[in-house]
């Protein structure tokens, strides 16, 4: 899995109507909301408008939702944890959001690298 898949974990969590906000629960690790871990994924995907609205945001390259904000703010984290909050859902949907973006939106998959990953120290550690 990519590491910076990770930064996806929220992007196909955070679809409106939630928040994504790590939650405590009975003394446990926080973890990610589990609340959008039945989210269709290929359903998301194949939504252009919302999936390039959410890449937008990530990007600064357009407005952002409440949900968005809060995804931009949840990244950082995702990444650093190396998803250590993430489910196993979640991290299966990022599986399945990072290939897709590799595939089919190269030069997105490019941006979101350069971006997160300005040095190439996540790549060069996913491939070690």
């Amino acid at each position: 899995m990519m590491i910076l898949g990770y930064l996806l974990v929220a992007l196909v969590c955070m679809l409106p109507g939630g928040s994504s906000w790590p939650a405590d629960r009975e003394g446990k690790s926080p973890a990610y909301t589990t609340r959008f871990d039945y989210v269709n994924v290929d359903r998301f995907l194949s939504n252009t408008r919302l999936l390039n609205s959410y890449l937008a945001c990530i990007m600064d390259k357009g407005p952002c939702t409440k949900e968005g904000n809060e995804l931009k703010v949840i990244l950082p984290d995702a990444i650093r944890t190396d998803c250590s909050k993430c489910t196993e859902r979640q991290k299966a949907g990022i599986d399945k959001v990072t290939k897709y973006l590799q595939q089919n939106r190269k030069d997105q998959w490019k941006e979101l690298s350069e971006k997160f990953d300005p040095d190439g120290s996540l790549r060069a550690k996913q491939a070690s």
